[in-house]
């Protein structure tokens, strides 16, 4: 073990009331609230008063908001599919028939687009502070503390029941940092380290970002972490502002990450460079679905207001979110013109040359990387 627990580990099934009932005095009504194996144990367990106005995973979970994050990812079968480090072994050679080998063809295509499943964005898990009870004539009997973990199997580790008794007798619901440790030594996750790996300290952090390792930060912190893992948020979100900062949206398109990457920059109202790299990048529909997914999150912004009394498609919706709320507007204009047939060759060019200015390493092509 990598780290001291400094824990007595107790793994109990549903017979954990039995042993609990010889060492402390617990109503009826508690102790069917906190040892039954229900599918409302998860809402118990979790629920609190502390909500913040809006959530942000629920407005990620939208159909229409994720059916536009879906879109606008792109699907570049070759950065899918792109080879990665695996263990060395003999090919394999089949003969097939046309229907078999479409059959095959099919296959893989669902396997990439499983690929494409986005991790759900998440605001930082509220603390678990509960007591259950105490009992002081239990203080000093142990020197460590006593955790009680249900081992019932099919029992997820979200709603699993872990119960900590503290040396000076008071028995409460394990800590988010103590359930980590005890589903991961009872149910290993692989690639899951019981310590955090020193890739996410802060220094480390900074030198992937610097080296551009977007896509490798974000699938270790998907292994590593909870989504809603003080953590995980921390990476992440880290992460999605280094790729905005220096303009690299490519290099999260076509993965699982450049959904929540849009996602974050909506959700923080910065979307307007993500607009004109798109623009830039003949990505028109992609821009369109990128403004309409940021009226459905600031649904009482102006933009979102005149859009939905004027009923506007298309171009004209991002013409509209330029004219209202852009905070970058003589960049996003130039950008919105090069896709005017008639303006587009000098827009394009003045807007190209503004961009790579500034960002001379994320210079934008004019290839599509997936079909409209």
């Amino acid at each position: 073990m990598a780290a001291p627990l400094d824990k007595v580990m107790c793994a109990v099934s549903s017979q954990v009331l039995r042993c609990l009932r010889r060492c402390q005095p617990v109503g009826a009504q508690l102790r069917s609230t906190v040892f039954n194996s229900t599918p409302t144990l998860q809402a118990a367990f979790y629920s609190s008063s502390e909500q913040e106005e809006k959530d942000p995973f629920k407005v990620f979970l939208n159909h229409d908001i994720q059916r536009l994050l879906r879109r606008i990812t792109g699907f570049d079968i070759m950065k899918i599919t792109q080879p990665r480090p695996t263990p060395l072994s003999k090919p394999k050679y089949k003969l097939l028939t046309d229907e078999e080998l479409e059959q095959i063809g099919e296959k893989a295509l669902r396997r990439a687009k499983q690929r494409l499943q986005m991790p759900p964005y998440m605001r930082v898990r509220l603390p678990i502070t509960e007591v259950l009870t105490h009992d002081p004539d239990l203080e000093g009997l142990e020197t460590s503390k006593l955790v009680f973990t249900d081992i019932t199997f099919g029992v997820s580790d979200r709603s699993r029941l872990i119960v900590v008794r503290d040396p000076s007798g008071t028995l409460r619901k394990a800590s988010w940092e103590e359930r980590d440790k005890i589903n991961q030594i009872y149910n290993p996750r692989e690639g899951r380290m019981l310590v955090m790996p020193q890739m996410f300290l802060e220094k480390n952090l900074e030198n992937l970002l610097n080296r551009k390792k977007y896509a490798y930060i974000l699938d270790k912190a998907c292994v590593q972490f909870e989504p809603d893992h003080p953590d995980y948020i921390r990476i992440t979100h880290r992460c999605y502002q280094s790729v905005h900062d220096q303009r690299d949206y490519d290099d999260l398109r076509s993965t699982r990450h450049f959904g929540p990457m849009a996602f974050h920059l909506v959700w923080n109202k910065q979307i307007d460079y993500l607009l004109i790299d798109m623009l830039l990048r003949s990505l028109a529909h992609d821009a369109a679905y990128l403004v309409n997914i940021y009226h459905q999150v600031h649904q009482h912004s102006v933009s979102a207001e005149y859009c939905r009394e004027s009923r506007l498609e298309g171009i004209d919706v991002i013409k509209a979110y330029c004219e209202h709320d852009c905070k970058h507007k003589a960049e996003l204009e130039l950008a919105v013109q090069s896709v005017d047939p008639e303006k587009a060759k000098a827009a394009k060019a003045e807007a190209i040359r503004r961009f790579t200015t500034l960002y001379p390493t994320s210079k934008p092509d004019t290839a599509s990387p997936h079909p409209q």
